[in-house]
């Protein structure tokens, strides 16, 4: 077995775990950072979460990011529409499409605008009164994991990084982790560290390594966010793409495709961003285990032959992409600290560690009885919420976080979780010097 020693490990190369690695490279910190994709971005990139949603943030690297995306024609500040397309046999598509023709994008719920970047780093009442004036970024998914290798590669005496290979265990001894077992198709890699982040989203590395953990709102597994498959849709010439059979679409085509709400992104290119929800509901993707992303490909490709059949104009389109299932929560640590809507409904204190801030609304994505609204101002994400309890080295800086399930329904989104793991970064490195 190969073995790597490195002073933090990093599981994930997502939002949490690139912001983690580029401000320990930036500390000259050695890094070794896993990933079972191909390349950094995580949601962002390989689920089709394309775009920085309206929000605050720390300053960080999400900057630099939308800097260099914006000059290479990738990325683009877009203005967004107030309300979400929703197909329903009771009403009439017309009323919900005719607000949304703008610029000759009939789809979009996002249209380019001139606004600069600064104007997307704000969401909650006190900054937007109306959501009329909330900004997002969009970009285009190869442009940015591109962008994030690009900026990795001054770092590469500081940062190895480990694609395509997959989590197996890890080995502990009373409150430290001391290493974890990769393996790819080329070997199997033992990664000895003094500090270890879980960046993993389903906080792989904390669960089997025996922290607390929690799923649903209240520990009750049918109130789970629901799970979107996205698909990327163009004008271009497309090929046809393999799609998996699954036996029971048929029963979901007749009782849920008609209902399905959905949001519509345009790309800097034309090109067309569907993120249906629900594709599966967080219990079935739980209770489904591996069959999950199947089934969820069938009725992802079950609703754009709707949506063609409703609107003819859209035939000239075709599936560019279809993108892995995106997960808006699953397991949820129990930290040092949970940080719970109450918390969050106090805003910023100027006395508290955070490591991130955030004022995205309160989003239960339709599941009935968990809270849902927006903030009224900023909250701040304290380092405790990354700290599992179990172990002294060990950090968490992903959706998984230790925050309640409403709590992680807001602080779940990409620029956040980046910010989350700058700040872990910046508080190892300040350890790591003493």
């Amino acid at each position: 077995m190969k073995k790597l020693c490195c002073d933090v490990f990093i599981l994930g190369a997502g939002a949490g775990g690139f912001g983690a690695c580029y401000r320990l490279a930036q500390s000259k910190v050695k890094t070794v950072i896993a990933d079972v994709h191909e390349g950094y971005g995580g949601t962002a990139v390989f689920s089709g979460v394309s775009c920085f949603e309206p929000g605050v943030s720390l300053d960080g690297v999400h900057r630099i990011i939308a800097e260099k995306l914006l000059q290479n024609g990738s990325g683009e500040v877009q203005r967004s529409i107030p309300s979400r397309l929703t197909f329903c046999e009771k009403k009439d598509i017309g009323e919900f499409i005719e607000p949304l023709v703008s610029g000759g994008y009939l789809w979009g719920l996002s249209v380019p605008c001139q606004d600069d970047y600064e104007s997307t780093l704000k969401r909650c009442k006190s900054l937007c009164p109306t959501n009329k004036s909330w900004r997002r970024f969009m970009m285009d998914e190869d442009a940015l994991t591109k962008t994030m290798s690009e900026l990795m590669e001054e770092y590469a005496d500081y940062v190895t990084p480990l694609f395509k290979t997959r989590y197996v265990s890890c080995k502990t001894d009373g409150r430290k982790i001391k290493s974890v077992i990769l393996e790819n198709e080329a070997e199997q890699i033992e990664v000895v560290a003094d500090y270890f982040i879980d960046a993993s989203g389903s906080i792989v590395l904390l669960r089997d390594a025996g922290c607390q953990y929690e799923v649903g709102y209240e520990g009750d597994i049918s109130k789970v966010n629901g799970v979107s498959v996205v698909l990327r849709v163009s004008k271009d010439k497309c090929p046809p793409l393999q799609i998996p059979y699954d036996e029971d679409i048929s029963a979901w085509k007749q009782e849920k495709l008609s209902r399905v709400v959905s949001c519509f992104n345009m790309y800097p290119n034309g090109d067309i961003n569907i993120n249906m929800l629900p594709t599966l509901t967080g219990k079935e993707y739980l209770e489904l285990g591996e069959r999950a992303y199947a089934v969820g490909v069938c009725r992802a490709v079950a609703y754009w032959e709707h949506l063609q059949t409703l609107h003819p104009e859209l035939k000239e389109y075709s599936i560019k992409k279809i993108f892995a299932a995106g997960i808006r929560e699953d397991y949820r640590l129990l930290g040092k600290k949970v940080l719970k809507t109450e918390d969050i409904m106090q805003g910023v204190k100027p006395d508290e560690p955070y490591v991130a801030i955030s004022d995205h609304a309160l989003d239960s994505h339709g599941i009935e009885g968990m809270p849902c609204g927006e903030m009224q101002v900023p909250y701040g994400i304290p380092l405790s919420c990354a700290q599992a309890k179990e172990f002294d080295n060990a950090f968490a800086a992903c959706r998984g976080a230790s925050f309640s399930s409403t709590v992680a329904s807001s602080a779940r989104l990409t620029r956040t979780m980046m910010s989350m793991g700058e700040g872990i970064a910046r508080y190892i490195a300040k350890e790591l010097q003493k």
